[in-house]
């Protein structure tokens, strides 16, 4: 085989995950925290540009994402969660799950729950 040729494209196993979510988050610069309520699964966050602040946190830009990472039975299960107030002084808490097990196929997905909490978001908060 020269350098020219292309390698044909392997294939997982249904199920499985080609590479390690975690290791994948933590290069992308996601931080590694704990959350008390999910002690059974790692929980990765990171901010994200949004016009909406949370005003919670309306010290810092953006909204923050949480990915949850946790193993079922030899199984991946990736959960996705934003929860912020809102100016009102009501808080809203959008949690995506049954997610693909693949990571990169959960973070396309950021922009979704990031729209949704745009659409739920009174205007200039």
């Amino acid at each position: 085989m020269n350098s020219t040729d292309k390698l044909p494209p392997t294939k997982e196993p249904a199920g499985s995950l080609a590479l390690d979510p975690c290791s994948v988050l933590h290069s992308l610069g996601w931080r590694e925290g704990r959350d008390q309520f999910r002690n059974y699964a790692r929980m990765f966050y990171k901010r994200h540009d949004t016009p909406t602040r949370c005003a919670g946190n309306d010290d810092k830009a953006g909204v923050q994402v949480c990915l949850y990472v946790s193993d079922l039975q030899g199984r991946t299960n990736i959960e996705m969660e934003v929860c912020g107030g809102l100016a009102d002084g009501t808080w809203l808490k959008l949690h995506n799950y049954a997610l693909p097990q693949d990571v990169h196929g959960v973070l396309a997905l950021i922009p979704r729950i990031i729209a949704v909490w745009e659409a739920a978001s009174p205007p200039n908060q």
